[in-house]
């Protein structure tokens, strides 16, 4: 994982709410995705979806 990245002078001057922001990003690798269960996350349960 790369070092987070804070926003620029320049996307500050556009965005003053940036400032708090921190871009974070990750690289996939070949292991296979573990599977969620989202009742512990909190996920509200919307009928018609899996």
């Amino acid at each position: 994982m790369a070092k987070a990245r804070k926003p620029g002078e320049a996307e500050l001057s556009r965005n003053p709410r940036a400032r708090s922001s921190i871009l974070r990003a990750g690289t996939r690798s070949d292991a296979p995705a573990r599977a969620v269960k989202f009742a512990g996350l909190g996920v509200p349960v919307v009928r018609g979806t899996a």
